[in-house]
């Protein structure tokens, strides 16, 4: 049993597995709220009094911050991507934002011969 606040915030966690778990709503209330903004992965499993989860894609903000950026340094972003002959980016977890990035790399990079691509779990 889990008592949450009315709004509870885990701003850094990016993992939540919860397994016969029940969530208990605040007095007054009846709903409760998570705000996970850096959540990657969720799992719910033999859950009580979960009757819905909405998930707030924190991604497209960012993804919109990004194009914003990318929009507002056209001129420079669009010169240095048509120089650029590699790419490498680690610790890549393939996030909508990322994937984003990658295909803004590919679709303006005419010089590009390699790209490499390390995932989180490689070395």
């Amino acid at each position: 049993m889990f008592n949450l606040p009315v709004d509870a915030q885990f701003l850094n966690l990016v993992c939540l597995q919860l397994e016969h778990f029940s969530i208990d709503c605040p007095v007054g209330s009846n709903s409760a709220t998570l705000i996970l903004p850096m959540l990657e992965t969720l799992k719910l499993m033999c859950c009580f009094n979960v009757h819905s989860v909405n998930l707030v894609d924190a991604t497209r903000n960012h993804s919109s911050e990004l194009l914003y950026y990318l929009k507002a340094h056209d001129q420079v972003i669009s010169e240095v991507l048509r120089i650029i002959r590699t790419v490498r980016l680690r610790k890549f977890k393939g996030t909508a934002i990322e994937m984003y990035l990658v295909e803004v790399i590919i679709d303006n990079s005419p010089n590009l011969k390699r790209m490499n691509i390390k995932t989180v779990q490689e070395k």
